[in-house]
């Protein structure tokens, strides 16, 4: 059995990354490859396949955002909407101590044998640590669980001074970590993710930034013990955006999504309706049985779905008259598990640079966007200390990868696969 870190890189590209100077040496001392997220390619669902080592239908979370029904709400999921055991459950049982922090959706902080930090859900410090008291190391230190992305809009100078502000907190608080007691240590840097929503690659303020974080990994990777299995990934890629396209509009246009009255109520509004998004690219069919606004008889579901996949393959760019979308997935292509009912009919994979938004009170369709970056799924990371893969992972791979390392079985109902070429 051996101990395991895990630093945990939002929004990180493989495609950047495997450029990136001070790294190169870093590269020659294992395995750093290109890796697959999931759809929808959101931090709060990647991070959870991570958690759980499962896909969406067996845990439960499929966006930022979700819906309730029966009454219909939308509503934010926590830690404890995840339906499914996560690592930190199976080292506990498995009587190993595990350190979490910052991972998205570790809000409220699970009961866990060691320590976790919640990440950016948590407004209040002293209610995102377990155990609670730990709270008040964090507090006299300074920590920041995270900043505020709308300083972006406002006040970029203070925008950047808090995403260095918070990365310099978040690596003190692991170096008093490093020194505690732990078999599973998972570190998580989300300011990588922040500043790529905000500021381009050849933007000076991006670029300064990347050097410094080139530092603080190659500082923690030396602090890290010799004999320790290090694991280093992101959650998704990043890209610039060239249009936010919204797709409850071209919902609308098509006469699948109607409204009664004043479109700023939002759901509220909606009537004698057949179809409605999510973001991001999450389509659901709008059941007579199921949302107050639906007309949709169940036997009709499967007649909608199609229809709406084939229309929306051919949804085009304005100008260039490029695909917006790469592919167009029924859930079941996607997903299996006992969650499946929870989950989006159809998902959108977008084509890079078009980001798929869902705005009802707006009525445009293609939109040049406020923010400079967007998600992708297909180019996420990892880099393995001293191991090899045999094949190209999927973000749920590295579970079943930190488990084989620890000496834990890997659950049959595990989607992770333990891909290590030994």
């Amino acid at each position: 059995m051996s101990r395991v870190f895990v630093l945990a890189i939002d929004g990180v590209p493989f495609s950047l990354i495997k450029d990136l100077e001070l790294f190169r040496d870093l590269w020659g001392e294992g395995d750093l490859v290109q890796m697959d997220s999931v759809l929808p390619t959101l931090s709060s669902v990647a991070w959870t396949n991570f958690q759980t080592g499962k896909n969406p239908g067996k845990h439960g979370i499929f966006g930022f955002i979700d819906r309730k029904l029966n009454p219909f709400e939308i509503y934010i999921p926590l830690s404890r909407d995840i339906k499914s055991p996560t690592i930190y459950e199976l080292t506990g049982e498995s009587n190993l101590k595990a350190i979490s922090v910052n991972i998205p959706l570790t809000y409220p902080p699970r009961h866990i044998k060691g320590i976790m930090v919640s990440g950016f859900l948590c407004t209040d410090i002293k209610k995102g640590t377990y155990p609670p008291d730990f709270s008040e190391y964090l507090l006299k230190m300074g920590y920041i669980i995270d900043i505020d992305p709308s300083l972006a809009y406002t006040d970029k100078d203070k925008f950047l001074k808090m995403i260095y502000q918070a990365l310099e907190r978040r690596i003190e608080l692991l170096d008093y970590l490093l020194g505690e007691e732990w078999n599973l240590l998972v570190f998580h840097i989300m300011e990588t993710d922040r500043i790529q929503h905000f500021f381009g690659k050849d933007d000076l303020e991006f670029l300064e930034f990347f050097k410094v974080l080139e530092k603080k990994v190659m500082e923690i990777y030396k602090k890290t013990p010799e004999e320790v299995e290090f694991i280093m990934l992101s959650d998704h890629g990043f890209t610039e955006i060239k249009y936010d396209v919204n797709i409850s509009n071209w919902l609308e246009e098509r006469g699948y999504l109607k409204f009664k009255g004043d479109r700023s109520r939002g759901f509220n509004a909606l009537d004698e309706t057949m179809a409605y998004s999510l973001i991001p690219g999450r389509v659901y069919i709008a059941e007579k049985s199921r949302e107050p606004f639906g007309i949709v008889e169940e036997g009709d579901r499967n007649r909608i779905v199609l229809e709406l996949v084939e229309q929306l393959k051919e949804l085009r760019a304005p100008e260039t008259e490029e695909p917006v979308l790469k592919r167009v997935y029924r859930k079941e292509e996607l997903y299996t598990g006992e969650y499946m009912d929870l989950a989006p009919d159809i998902i959108l994979e977008p084509s890079y640079g078009y980001n798929p938004v869902s705005k009802l009170d707006s009525e445009w369709l293609f939109q040049k966007p406020r923010q400079k970056g967007m998600h992708t799924k297909d180019d996420a990371f990892l880099f393995l200390k001293g191991h090899s893969v045999v094949i190209r992972p999927q973000i749920e791979d590295v579970t079943a990868i930190l488990l084989h390392f620890l000496g834990i079985d890997i659950p049959k109902d595990l989607d992770g696969r333990n891909v290590l070429k030994d």
